[in-house]
């Protein structure tokens, strides 16, 4: 992948990973359940949607501040260096206000839409959290000069073929072995 340099200059990033995500992961949870329980009692309408986004954005905003600053004093103790206490800091409190914004902002678009929030938003706001932290923490550190950023491969226009092997590939329907054959091109 595009980070996969930058992950092997500096392991303490593949350690901290996962704490970013599931961090943000934790709160945009918690958001939707909040969200989600004001929608089924009626307290969550849309003459009062905006006023909530924004309550919810500020709640997301203190909560990210407190775990930003302990999480980056944390590690910059841990692993002896600031910036990347600082990386964490920012990756966190990011990923904490975008998991409070799709918190709130998911289930209030599905109930817009006639769907069922609570059927359908956990997988929305996992998915954001998630994606978005690794996102955020990797770019934050290549942005640091914690590590270096692979550059993306310049394709061999020619496509000559370097290697053909034959390749097994599970047959969709019925039974038996076919046998396609990969070609793997220069680039």
């Amino acid at each position: 992948g595009l980070f996969d340099a930058t992950i092997e200059q500096m392991v303490a990033l593949a350690v901290l990973m996962p704490i970013v995500a599931s961090i943000g992961g934790n709160a945009g949870t918690q958001t939707l359940a909040v969200t989600v329980r004001a929608l089924a009692t009626n307290q969550l309408t849309q003459s009062n949607t905006v006023r909530s986004i924004w309550r919810e954005v500020r709640v997301a905003l203190l909560i990210g501040a407190t775990v930003a600053v302990i999480a980056g004093i944390g590690a910059g103790l841990i692993f002896s260096n600031w910036t990347l206490g600082a990386v964490i800091a920012a990756a966190i409190l990011f990923n904490i206000l975008l998991a409070g914004l799709s918190g709130v902002a998911i289930p209030v678009f599905l109930d817009r839409l006639d769907q069922d929030p609570a059927v359908s938003s956990s997988i929305f706001v996992t998915m954001i959290t998630d994606s978005m932290g690794f996102l955020i923490f990797l770019g934050l550190a290549v942005f640091a000069g914690l590590a270096g950023c692979a550059t993306l491969p310049k394709l061999n226009r020619s496509a000559e073929p370097v290697e053909a092997r034959p390749a097994y590939k599970r047959p969709s329907t019925g039974s038996g072995l076919r046998l396609n054959f990969e070609v793997r091109l220069k680039l």
